[in-house]
């Protein structure tokens, strides 16, 4: 399978309704408080935002805590941290902190593709590196001339392996150099287009038709992406059923047996499909 690189889906305008509104009691029915700018598409594709529901019986919902823990909850991880989420949710702080939980899930559930997608990338550029400089410790070898950055990230990388008395072999070496390192490597570095990507590195994905160019910026927005999720920060304003595709796409490019794989133990589909349950507080996040 062969794949043409395009430019990501349009993104969606905020269907969000510009106050917020949570449900505060049995008489209302509520909708969904905070869909973000991006609303969440499920198993249809269709876009999930303003999704109205009769209320539950009884005054609270099953899923949310009462006041008092709340404010507890909020206190311990800031009003900073909170901010974006209250704005986002108009000032709903109930709504807000359900959009909290719900973007904790949704970014766990990204761990598994990332997950795939980093280890099969390194081990296929490594793979290429070693054939084209002829051993396997190629970042060592006299010609490879990496750029600066590349090079500091290959000697931080022994440097930690020696700090736990581990030996910097190749083996090792691969998994310990950082997910932008192998990035680069696919950029423009010193003239890496040339030296690299022509003479064989484009075998490391098979699956790709198209320049370099476009490739690198996709898996540097993966990157970022990445990036967010492992500091903890919020991706639910962004259009994650489209980077949730462009993973699968990557991945699919170096081994589609390996998207397939992923793609039957994936959880990022279900749970976008339940933003609008646990915005709404009729569905609690689970993390």
């Amino acid at each position: 399978m062969s794949i043409l690189w395009q430019d990501d889906p349009p993104r969606r305008r905020s269907q969000a309704a510009a106050g917020g509104a949570g449900w505060h009691g049995p008489a209302r029915a509520r909708t969904e408080p905070c869909p973000g700018p991006h609303a969440s598409r499920g198993s249809t594709g269709a876009y999930k935002s303003s999704v109205t529901r009769p209320p539950p019986s009884g005054e609270r919902l099953r899923c949310d805590v009462d006041d008092d823990q709340d404010g507890r909850v909020r206190l311990a991880i800031s009003a900073e941290r909170l901010a974006p989420y209250d704005a986002a949710c108009g000032g709903d702080r109930t709504a807000a902190l359900r959009l909290y939980s719900w973007n904790a899930e949704v970014a766990g559930a990204f761990l598994g593709p990332l997950h795939c997608l980093e280890v099969v990338m390194r081990n296929a550029i490594h793979r290429e590196f070693s054939i084209l400089l002829g051993r396997p410790d190629w970042w060592d070898a006299a010609n490879v001339d990496l750029h600066p950055a590349g090079a500091r990230m290959v000697e931080e990388a022994r440097q930690e392996l020696v700090r736990h008395r581990k030996p910097a072999e190749p083996d090792r070496m691969v998994a310990e150099l950082r997910f932008g390192f192998w990035v680069a490597l696919l950029g423009k570095g010193r003239d890496y287009e040339m030296r690299f990507w022509r003479p064989g590195l484009y075998r490391a994905f098979p699956g790709l038709t198209g320049p370099r160019g476009p490739l690198y910026d996709q898996i540097n927005s993966v990157r970022l992406l990445r990036n967010r999720i492992a500091h903890y920060e919020s991706i639910h304003q962004r259009h994650l059923a489209a980077d949730h595709e462009k993973i699968m796409r990557l991945i699919a490019a170096i081994s589609p047996e390996t998207a397939d794989f992923t793609r039957r133990r994936d959880r990022v589909p279900a749970v976008l499909a339940r933003r609008a349950d646990v915005c709404d507080g009729s569905a609690p996040a689970s993390f």
